[in-house]
Formats: structure tokens, sequence, C-alpha cells
């Protein structure tokens, strides 16, 4: 009784961010200069947007000719500042997270995560599950389960509360592969356990 009137309402919340997101999309390129643009904006006090001249740029030809194309090695000073506590480093909006990659194609990556990205997520997210009962309504009448996980994924050891917040982290980061931003720990999760 309680599930259809959840997926009613969130089909009908959906609809203001499905009208925002097909308007977006009738002109493409448009509106990813224009979003680019706001970031570039947002971020022009960060580390990264002093470097490379942020507060200057006006297109995204400015951007192209400013930012060569990077790899995570060349962020990767960034990073590791901002997961040692450094405030602004590739955004100024400090990272309360960090999600780390799984490691297949060598090293463990740290990946900063925003509250702003948080909810650029979950605003895309909601278009996504709005087109998803649109297309198939009889997902209502069940309950839909997603599983997000690295195929190759170790055995999971708990933590206590009698652990230190380190060794906390160290275990959470092994079982979410996420590290909270205030743990500035790094290394492989496999070592920490």
């Amino acid at each position: 009784m309680l599930r259809p009137l959840l997926y009613q309402t969130f089909f009908t919340l959906g609809k203001r961010e499905v009208s925002r997101f097909d308007r977006d999309a009738a002109t493409p390129e448009a509106t990813q200069s224009r979003h680019l643009l706001e970031i570039i904006e947002r971020n022009a006090a960060s580390a990264f947007g002093k470097k490379h001249g942020f507060s200057s740029i006006q297109s995204v030809r400015d951007f192209q000719n400013a930012v060569a194309i990077n790899d995570y090695d060349s962020l990767s000073e960034y990073i590791n500042r901002a997961a040692d506590g450094e405030k602004g480093q590739l955004t100024v909006e400090d990272p309360f997270m960090f999600a780390t990659t799984s490691g297949t194609a060598g090293e463990r990556k740290m990946i900063p995560v925003t509250r702003s990205y948080i909810k650029e997520f979950r605003r895309a997210s909601v278009v996504s599950g709005f087109n998803l009962l649109k297309s198939h309504p009889n997902l209502t009448k069940g309950i839909a389960l997603s599983v997000f996980s690295p195929a190759d994924r170790k055995t999971r050891r708990p933590w206590s509360s009698t652990k230190s917040t380190r060794d906390r982290a160290k275990c959470s980061a092994h079982q979410t592969d996420q590290i909270p931003a205030n743990e500035r720990v790094r290394g492989h999760a496999e070592d920490w356990v």
C-alpha cells in the first residue's frame, strides 16, 4: 500500500528534474559549455584554478588553452594535499570523503567527492529513476534492488567500537571503498586490516 504511494510521489517530484534535463538536452553544447564555465568560475580560487588562470577563462576555448588534458598522476599532488587536509585544492569546496577505485589498472586511487558532486549525481539519478519507472511501470508493484560492488572484493572484516578512529576508517574504507576526508588515510585497504 505504501510502496505505490512512494513511487507515485517520486514520479511526480521527478517530473521537474526531468523537465530541466530535457530542456538542457535540447541544446547539449550550450548546456555543457554553460555548466563548465560555472564550474570554472566557482573554482577560480582553488589551487588548481589559480595555477591555470580560471579567473580569466571566458569560454571553452580559453579553458582548452589553459588546461592540458590530465590523468590521475598529474592531479595526484592536489588530491594528496586535499587528503592531508589542505583546503581548496582541486575545488574551492573541500571533499567530504574520498572514494577509491578498485585498483584493476594498478594502484587504488583516491577520488575526491564533494557535496556539490553528490547533489548533481542525485539529480541525474532522479532523471534515470523517473525514466525507468516511466518505461517499466510494473516496477512499482515490486522491489527494485541495485548492487554496486567490485568483482574482486576481498573478505570483509567488521570493525568494533573498541578500535581507534584510524582503524575504523581503514576497515570502513576496506568495506565501502570510501575514506572520510577528515581521516587523511592513504594506502591500500588490504594493508590496513
